[in-house]
């Protein structure tokens, strides 16, 4: 994969032109130095998830080089290309950012900086903890990023800071990179209005969506699904009512690979994410190669709660 690289001594208007080209229909990382810290350019790389944007000063500082920019861009537009559909759900209105393993911040969008009453630019290359009281700080510590530490993610609600000093509820959910680093999504709580809003928004898409979506509980006997969109309908001929309840092995079939089965049923059991193919049954008994992602959900505590099924 490779990197494109620029700095923003060239006409703006140019330059966010050409770099709509490079990007457009592509997955090339590309890395954005800004001489002087800029705003725009760095809400433009906020929107491509494959563009890292950074700063003349962090590079002078040593706290940014570009053979770690170009391994982080990298391994992040990677894992966030196997999270496109996931993401597409309604992750654009939250809070997204990406800290390296010092705990600073290396992306953030705009949501994410609005939440704080702060501008991308304000954020990035400061730590997470100067958004958070001390006490808050400590659980981070103790609690919540030993748990992202040994499970991989975390979610729960966190008290955080405004600019100016006032504290918010935030819902927040950490996933660690293979580099050290974090992802950090999150939401402001203090609105019930706006919330109730986003989840209506948010179901409605869910079930309006092309993909097959599936949620089932691993807590209940035999993991059945608990949620099955329009979409999962469409691609099988079960109506969401005939499904709720079963476990997902009615879609297979004599020709079914078992393999393929043990390797869903391991990564289950193990509570790890898995991509691959299977022969499944359509309710009319149509065979079909189905394409699945299933992805765990933890709780607060780390331990899985749900599985989420793209197809």
């Amino acid at each position: 994969m490779s990197c494109v690289i620029v700095d923003d001594t060239f006409d703006r208007t140019a330059l966010i032109t050409q770099l709509e080209r490079i990007t457009a229909g592509a997955e090339i990382p590309s890395i954005i130095i800004s001489y002087n810290g800029d705003d725009q350019l760095a809400g433009w790389a906020s929107q491509h998830p494959q563009c890292y944007y950074t700063t003349k000063q962090l590079l002078q500082s040593g706290e940014h080089n570009i053979d770690s920019l170009v391994d982080e861009v990298t391994t992040v537009s990677q894992k966030l290309q196997s999270q496109d559909a996931m993401a597409a759900i309604g992750a654009a209105d939250e809070g997204i950012a990406i800290l390296d393993g010092e705990g600073i911040y290396t992306y953030v969008n705009q949501a994410y900086a609005s939440s704080y009453d702060q501008t991308q630019g304000t954020v990035i290359g400061t730590h997470w903890q100067s958004r958070y009281p001390t006490d808050e700080i400590q659980r981070f510590h103790t609690n919540i990023l030993i748990a992202v530490d040994e499970t991989g993610s975390w979610n729960g609600t966190v008290t955080a800071l405004r600019d100016g000093g006032k504290t918010f509820p935030e819902a927040l959910s950490i996933t660690n990179l293979d580099d050290g680093g974090y992802v950090f999504i999150s939401r402001d709580m203090s609105n019930p209005v706006q919330q109730q809003t986003e989840l209506q928004v948010k179901d409605k898409a869910m079930n309006e969506a092309n993909v097959g979506m599936v949620l089932t509980d691993p807590k209940q006997p035999d993991n059945p699904i608990v949620y099955a969109n329009t979409g999962f309908s469409r691609m099988t001929g079960y109506a969401t009512e005939n499904v709720i309840g079963r476990n997902c092995r009615f879609l297979q079939g004599e020709k079914t690979d078992q393999k393929s089965v043990a390797s869903i049923r391991d990564a289950v059991a193990a509570g790890e994410p898995i991509v691959t193919e299977i022969y499944n049954y359509r309710a009319d008994g149509t065979p079909f190669w189905n394409r699945i992602q299933i992805d765990p959900i933890f709780g607060p505590d780390g331990s899985v709660t749900h599985f989420f099924g793209l197809q």
